[in-house]
């Protein structure tokens, strides 16, 4: 894309690195913005640019302090409206409570709902998001959205890795740690020509803990690949990996879009015998333990087709 002066990329400071890379794809500046928080905990945000007619696009992931990473989006939301900016796409690669996507017992909420009827409020025309926990709930979601996956990068970064280690594609196996992502390990699965499929079946005693009852699927000499859009604490992932070993599988690889490394979860992969772990940079890291493939091209994309369309 030539420069056009009539877009203008933000990043609030959760995805400089992210953000500049879009704006390096795109042939563009990444304009600034000015973030401050109070010593009372109030957040002001605004532009360093007048947006007044133009396209505003907005990279920012809301990972923790994940309120106070909404709240920047919020207000910077309210200043480019303010200053009438002429649309308004924000890009939300990890999406803070994506989890909170159904109501489990009488009375709760539906805090991923809520997030996008306040981005709409505030001003948002559309949102992206990547490999959004549960695609079931955003259909309901109070502001156009539409999700952008990595599955489809992690693959051929795998399937170059095989190729290099000489292990057939026949020898592999995608793994789902649950039922939740059946259907996103089985489209991985497809992305690897000759892989096969297994799923874990697991019980939650108590959150964040994990108990694995079972696999389906053959994982003894394979190759296992274990898929998943998040890491947290990376208590299921850690059990389902302990498990695949201990029934068999030569070694254990694990992908994830979002790396969110709460507490000890890198620690406990490592114990659990993970060798290789790749995550995207929806949340950035600099830890040389972990792989890191880049959605920039999936955003960068976006952008040129939003472009395209108007």
């Amino acid at each position: 894309m030539e420069q056009n002066s009539s877009i203008l990329l933000f990043s609030l400071g959760s995805n400089p690195t992210l953000a500049s890379n879009v704006a390096k794809l795109l042939g563009i500046n990444c304009e600034k913005a000015k973030v401050m928080h109070f010593a009372d905990g109030e957040v002001f945000s605004k532009p360093m640019i007048s947006v007044k007619g133009k396209d505003i696009f907005i990279i920012h992931s809301t990972f923790s302090p994940a309120n106070e990473r909404l709240m920047e989006l919020l207000v910077f939301l309210n200043a480019l409206r303010n200053d009438d900016a002429k649309r308004i796409v924000v890009f939300i690669p990890y999406y803070g409570y994506a989890r909170q996507d159904r109501v489990i017992d009488e009375g709760d909420p539906v805090s991923a709902l809520l997030v996008s009827d306040l981005l709409k409020a505030a001003g948002a025309d559309k949102l992206y998001t990547c490999d959004l926990h549960s695609l079931k709930v955003m259909p309901k979601f109070g502001i156009e959205t539409e999700n952008l996956s990595a599955m489809e990068l992690f693959a051929n970064v795998f399937k170059e890795r095989l190729t290099a280690a000489n292990v057939n594609f026949n020898d592999v196996t995608v793994v789902s740690p649950d039922h939740g992502g059946v259907g996103r390990a089985q489209a991985f699965a497809a992305l690897i020509p000759g892989s096969s499929f297994a799923y874990a079946d697991k019980h939650r005693p108590a959150p964040n803990k994990a108990k694995v009852l079972g696999l389906h699927g053959e994982v003894r000499n394979k190759v296992c690949i274990l898929v998943d859009d998040i890491i947290d604490t990376a208590g299921t992932m850690s059990a389902v990996a302990s498990k695949l070993l201990e029934d068999g599988a030569k070694r254990c690889w694990v992908a994830a879009t979002h790396g969110v490394f709460s507490g000890n979860a890198l620690e406990r992969l490592s114990n659990a015998g993970v060798s290789t772990l790749m995550v995207s940079d929806s949340i950035e890291n600099k830890n040389p333990s972990i792989s890191t493939i880049s959605v920039a091209p999936l955003i960068a994309d976006a952008i040129k087709r939003e472009m395209a369309a108007r």
